[in-house]
């Protein structure tokens, strides 16, 4: 691993581990150079995408934050630059910078192949349509390599780094392929969800951007995954839909007469009647505590 620090220009130099200050950062030296490559097609007018992955408590959101510290020169910044969802994609996308950096952190579902299906599927290509023009580099942190959509997995991204514990516990080990060997690792270890043959394997440290706020932030997160992920509330069909809006005009139409709401609802003066009979509705009424049909 090597040690660096941020000069006056605001780039890093390597310093002696002797000398270790507070805000220096500690990098695996294959992982760097593999960045620095990734970075440098990023300046040939190239996104540079990567994958991080691991099991629950193996470091995923440490590992991925110091490679995003060294990829921005010390700018990231998790509670700006940090994407949970769709709904805020746009909005900090539109705000960084070209060439800047972005993470999307695990709670981001439509990565999945399961859910890129849904009807948010226009919104995740328009997404990454952006990320592209604007030639970012950008991380998917998830906890299975295997579950992402073969876009993702394969097609928008460079490098894949896998987060592990030793057997004993022990936190700060990631193994890393390059492009062909991601690709060739999704087609091959899905079946049994194998990570085998990676490049290499290395080491990572904390990460000092960890602090209460992130955690905020990856709460905020897990409770979004859990909401999406559950029952989701059942769209009404156009016929649903339209009795829904016939019965609340006819709710909210008292005191006017019959032969009014019924031309605009193009029923009859009898139906109307029935209707308003069955929903218990008289002049005494008080309309809006009454329940509408679907």
């Amino acid at each position: 691993m090597v040690l660096l620090r941020l000069d006056a220009d605001g780039e890093w130099m390597q310093v002696d581990q002797e000398n270790k200050q507070e805000g220096d950062l500690y990098i695996d030296g294959y992982l760097k150079n593999k960045i620095d490559f990734a970075l440098e097609q990023q300046k040939k007018d190239y996104d540079a995408g990567g994958i991080i992955v691991g099991d629950e408590g193996t470091g995923k959101s440490t590992f991925a934050s110091n490679i995003m510290l060294y990829a921005t020169k010390g700018k990231f910044k998790p509670t700006k630059h940090i994407i949970k969802d769709h709904e805020e994609a746009l909005k900090v996308l539109q705000e960084v910078e070209e060439g800047g950096a972005i993470m999307f952190d695990e709670g981001y579902l439509l990565f999945y192949s399961a859910d890129v299906l849904t009807k948010n599927q226009k919104a995740i290509t328009k997404i990454f349509s952006i990320i592209r023009q604007k030639r970012l580099f950008f991380l998917i942190v998830a906890p299975s390599f295997f579950r992402l959509s073969t876009y993702f997995a394969v097609d928008r991204t460079r490098f894949l780094a896998r987060v592990y514990n030793k057997p004993d516990g022990a936190r700060g080990y990631f193994e890393y392929w390059g492009h062909k060997g991601k690709s060739k690792l999704f087609r091959y270890g899905k079946k049994k969800h194998q990570y085998k043959y990676p490049l290499f394997r290395g080491r990572f440290t904390k990460c000092s951007l960890l602090d209460e706020e992130y955690k905020k932030i990856k709460k905020e997160t897990l409770e979004k995954a859990f909401t999406e992920a559950g029952p989701q509330k059942k769209e009404l069909t156009p016929h649903q839909l339209y009795r829904k809006i016939r019965d609340q005009a006819i709710i909210n139409g008292d005191g006017i007469p019959h032969k009014y709401i019924a031309q605009i609802l193009d029923l009859s003066v009898e139906t109307i009647k029935k209707k308003r009979q069955l929903m218990g509705l008289t002049k005494q009424n008080t309309l809006r505590t009454v329940a509408v049909s679907s």
